[in-house]
C-alpha cells in the first residue's frame, strides 16, 4: 500500500506538471511540487547513505543560497518548477523503460549484439548500447554488462570481458548526449542562452557518433593482442533496424506533438511518450481486443506502483540538483566571474572545452551533473558575451555530461560497471576509461573549436 501511495504522488507529480507546463495551469505547479516532496519524505528510509548525504547536502546549499539571493520566495518557486519538470520528464521516458523491458525485440536485439563476431563486437556493443540507452536507460548496463560478464562475479575479470564491459559503458556514457528524450538536452537548452533543439541535436548527434568511433579506435589498438570470444550464431542486423524505427517512432511522435501544440520539445516529450509506452505495451499483447488493453493496462499500473518509487534515487538527484542550483547558480557573483574571464580574453573557440573541462573536473569532485550544468548557466556569461556560439556551448554541456558520467568514479554509470566487474567506480571511469576519456576530451575540443565560427550566432 506504502509503495502505491508512492507511485501515485509521482504519477500526480507527471500529470500536474503537464498540466504546469502545457496547459498554463499556475496551481497545477503547486500541486506537482507538494506530491513531489511528499514523494521524497516517504522515499527518505529507502535511500541509500549516498542518497541521504546528497540531498541533505543540497538542501543546506540551497539554504545557504536563499539567504544570499534579493528574492528567495521567487527564486524557490522557480527552482521548485524547475525540479517538477525534471522529475517529470524522467518518470515520463521511464515508463518507455517499462514496455521496452517486456518487449522480444528488446531481447532479441540484445541477443543479436552480444552474437556478433569477435572482430566487430566492440562496435556492435558500443553503438547497440548507444541506441539501447534511449528506451532502456540503465537498464541497458544491466541487460547487456551481466549478459557479458557471465560465470562467478567474485573471479577476476578477463580481458575480453572488460572491452565489452568499455563498450557498453562508453555507447550507454553518449546515448544521452545526443536524445530529444533526454534530460541532457533540456538543461543544456537552458544553459546556452538562445540554443535550439533543432540546430543543436544534429551536431550533437555528429559529436556523439565520432566519439563512439574514437572509441572503436583505441579498443583497436589496445585490444590487437586480446581478441574476443567468437559470436554465436544470431540473427541479422535487419533486428537492429526495427529497433532504429522504433526510436524514430517516438521522436516522431513527440515531434508531431510539438508542432501541434506550438510548445518546446521537451514538454512534447512529457505529453508523447507515456501514451507511445501503453501503445507499445498493447502491442506487445497482440494489439487486438479487449484482452490485450487489460494485459497493457495492468502493466502500466504496475510500471506506475512498483517502478515509480524504484526511481527514488534518479529522481532525487535530479530533483534536489536542480533545485539547490538554481538557488546557488541566483546567489553567484557573476559579474565578477564575467570580469575574471574577460581578462584571461578567453576566444570563442576555447568556450567549449572550457565548459567540458568544468564538468569533467566536478565530476571528479563528486558533483552531480545536473547541478554543474545549472551553477555553469549561472557563473558563465552567455555564450555571444564570451564570442562563442550558443549551439557550440550547448553540444559542449551535452559531450561534457557523457564524458563525465563515463570518468567519475561517483556517477551510476560507473558504480553499476564497477558492480558487475567486481571493481570500484574508480578502476572504471579513471583507470579503464581514463585513456579514453583524455582523448574523447582532446577531440571533442578541436571538433566544436573548429565549427565555432561557422555556426550561426
Amino acid at each position: 500500500m506504502k509503495q502505491a501511495a508512492s507511485g501515485g504522488l509521482l504519477a500526480l507529480v507527471l500529470l500536474t506538471t503537464a498540466l504546469r507546463e502545457v496547459g498554463g495551469v499556475t496551481a497545477a505547479g503547486w500541486v506537482a511540487a507538494l506530491a513531489l516532496t511528499v514523494y521524497l519524505g516517504r522515499q527518505w528510509a529507502a535511500l541509500p547513505r549516498a542518497g541521504k548525504l546528497i540531498l541533505l547536502a543540497a538542501l543546506a546549499a540551497a539554504a545557504v543560497a536563499a539567504t544570499l539571493v534579493p528574492q528567495p520566495a521567487e527564486t524557490a518557486q522557480h527552482g521548485l518548477r524547475m525540479a517538477c519538470f525534471y522529475a517529470s520528464l524522467f518518470c515520463a521516458t521511464g515508463l518507455l523503460r517499462g514496455a521496452a523491458e517486456g518487449s522480444a525485440l528488446i531481447a532479441r536485439s540484445g541477443r543479436q549484439l552480444l552474437a556478433a563476431p569477435a572482430g566487430t563486437r566492440y562496435a556492435a556493443l558500443t553503438f547497440g548500447a548507444n541506441l539501447f540507452g534511449l528506451v532502456l536507460s540503465f537498464g541497458t548496463l544491466q541487460l547487456l554488462g551481466s549478459a557479458l560478464r557471465q560465470g562467478d562475479a567474485r573471479t577476476a575479470v578477463t580481458a575480453s570481458q572488460r572491452r565489452g564491459l568499455l563498450a557498453v559503458l562508453r555507447g550507454f556514457a553518449f546515448a544521452s548526449t545526443w536524445s530529444p528524450l533526454s534530460v541532457v538536452l533540456a538543461l543544456s537548452l537552458a544553459a546556452a542562452d538562445d540554443a535550439q533543439a533543432p540546430r543543436v541535436l544534429p551536431i550533437a548527434f555528429a559529436t556523439a557518433m565520432a566519439l563512439l568511433a574514437l572509441g572503436c579506435l583505441v579498443d583497436w589498438r589496445e585490444g590487437r593482442q586480446t581478441a574476443a570470444p567468437p559470436g554465436l550464431p544470431g540473427e541479422g542486423w535487419q533486428v537492429q533496424l526495427r529497433l532504429l524505427a522504433l526510436v524514430g517512432g517516438i521522436v516522431g511522435l513527440s515531434l508531431a506533438v510539438q508542432a501541434l501544440l506550438a510548445i518546446r520539445l521537451l514538454e512534447a516529450v512529457i505529453l508523447a511518450v507515456p501514451p507511445f509506452a501503453a501503445a507499445w505495451m498493447v502491442a506487445q499483447e497482440g494489439g487486438r481486443g479487449a484482452g490485450a488493453l487489460r494485459h497493457a493496462g495492468r502493466r502500466l499500473a504496475r510500471q506506475v506502483v512498483e517502478a515509480f518509487p524504484s526511481f527514488r534515487m534518479e529522481v532525487m538527484i535530479l530533483a534536489s540538483a536542480s533545485f539547490a542550483g538554481t538557488l546557488v547558480a541566483e546567489a553567484l557573483p557573476a559579474n565578477t566571474i564575467a570580469g575574471a574571464l574577460r581578462a584571461l580574453a578567453l576566444p570563442g573557440e576555447a568556450v567549449p572545452a572550457l565548459v567540458m573541462a568544468l564538468m569533467l573536473l566536478a565530476g571528479q569532485l563528486a558533483i552531480n551533473p545536473v547541478l554543474t550544468v545549472t551553477v555553469l548557466a549561472a557563473a558563465l556569461p552567455p555564450p555571444l558575451a564570451m564570442g562563442a556560439s550558443p549551439t557550440a556551448v550547448a553540444v559542449a554541456y551535452m559531450a561534457g555530461w557523457g564524458l563525465c558520467v563515463g570518468a567519475s568514479p561517483f556517477t551510476l554509470t560507473t558504480l553499476i560497471i564497477g558492480r558487475i566487474a567486481g571493481e570500484s567506480g574508480r578502476t572504471v571511469g579513471l583507470g579503464w576509461n581514463g585513456r579514453f576519456t583524455a582523448l574523447a576530451f582532446l577531440l571533442a575540443s578541436l571538433w566544436l573549436a573548429a565549427l565555432t565560427p561557422l555556426l550561426p550566432a
